[in-house]
Parts: C-alpha cells; structure tokens; sequence
C-alpha cells in the first residue's frame, strides 16, 4: 500500500465540528486540557514511498518515521525540528533517504487541533556506496487527537522533496563536468503517512 493511499481513512478518521455548533470566531478557545504551550516532543511511523526523478527508476515502498521538537509560540503557531527517515530495498540494495528541516507548524483555528506544516532543510540519500545530498523543503498536515492532558495521537501526512543533488562515492565527492548541463539532474522525493504520538 502506498502513502497516499491512506489519505482519504486519516481525513475521514479527523472529528469535524457540527454544522450548526461552531462558535462565533471571537469566543474560540481551545479547553484547558487541550491547550497549545511550551515545550513539545513528537515521533510516528508508517508506510511511505519514496521516488526519484531523474533516476530512472520507478517509485519505491517502504517504512518511514519521524523525529521532531520544539517549543509554542502561540495557540496558532510552533516551531520546531524535525528529522524523516524512510528505508526500503532496490534491486537486492539497501537504500536510506533522510530529511533534516526546520519547521513551522500552523494551527488555523484555535478549537480544532489541525495544523499544516511547512519547512526547509537538507536531504541525504544513501545506496551502498553512493551518496547523495542536497537542500530539501516539506510540507504536510496533521490532527492532534488527545488521549490525556499531555498526550496526542496525530495522523499525519507528509510529502518532501530535495533540490538537484551533489554525490560521493566511499565519501569522496563526484566533480562536475560539462556533460551534466545535458543530464537532467536528480531529485529525491518522499510522501509518508501514518500515525504518531506527541508530548505537550
């Protein structure tokens, strides 16, 4: 099963207000036990695929996770590190892609715990002695469904993607050359999903 393909069971899993019982934007507030602040440390898992533009090759399966901290800023906002790490098997070869990014997380309404997430940092791919890196964005969308006061079960979807990639063969940089202007470069791409915990 790809990641995508689990988009439409979270969307449909996240509790939406009723029609009718949503108050008016000015007396919105999150409960208590609900409320956004300090600091926060999440982490989750799921199957993700990864792809590679340029490569020649065609989308993989795999299993993924992810890592990442912060602190709040305001009921609405956060900002925080996060680390993806996604594996999986090529022709009898094990690959790894990794993502380093900063981010910020956007709560756009302070009574539901959806939140949209944007972010930029680097990429590296690994396959047995070839390595790729490069700088990286992402984006993706949660909900934090709360299990007790300071514990949240959060579906997730991710989707992040490196720029054009530099290598190295056993750690020592492959040079340019002119014939790369004719060879459209190379790019790693990763959509993951699933479900993860935070800790508020």
């Amino acid at each position: 099963m790809r990641a995508r393909d689990l988009l439409v069971p979270i969307l449909l899993a996240m509790p939406m207000p009723l029609l009718g019982q949503r108050p008016s934007a000015g007396s919105v507030r999150a409960p208590d036990g609900q409320a956004r602040r300090g600091f926060w440390i999440g982490l989750g898992a799921g199957p993700a695929t990864a792809a590679c533009r340029g490569c020649g090759e065609a989308a993989q399966a795999g299993v993924s996770g992810y890592l990442r901290m912060g602190g709040t800023l305001s009921e609405h906002l956060r900002i925080g590190g996060e680390t993806n790490l996604w594996t999986g098997s090529q022709l009898g070869t094990r690959e790894t892609l990794g993502f380093l990014t900063a981010d910020i997380y956007w709560f756009p309404d302070r009574a539901i715990p959806l939140f949209v997430k944007v972010g930029v940092g680097a990429m590296q791919h690994r396959a047995a002695t070839v390595t790729a890196t490069a700088a990286a964005g992402t984006t993706g969308l949660g909900y934090e469904l709360r299990v007790t006061r300071t514990l949240s079960l959060v579906p997730f979807l991710n989707a992040l993607v490196s720029s054009a990639e530099s290598f190295a063969v056993d750690g020592h940089a492959v040079p340019a050359s002119p014939a790369d202007a004719y060879v459209s470069p190379i790019h790693h791409s990763l959509v993951q999903a699933g479900f993860g915990l935070t800790w508020h």
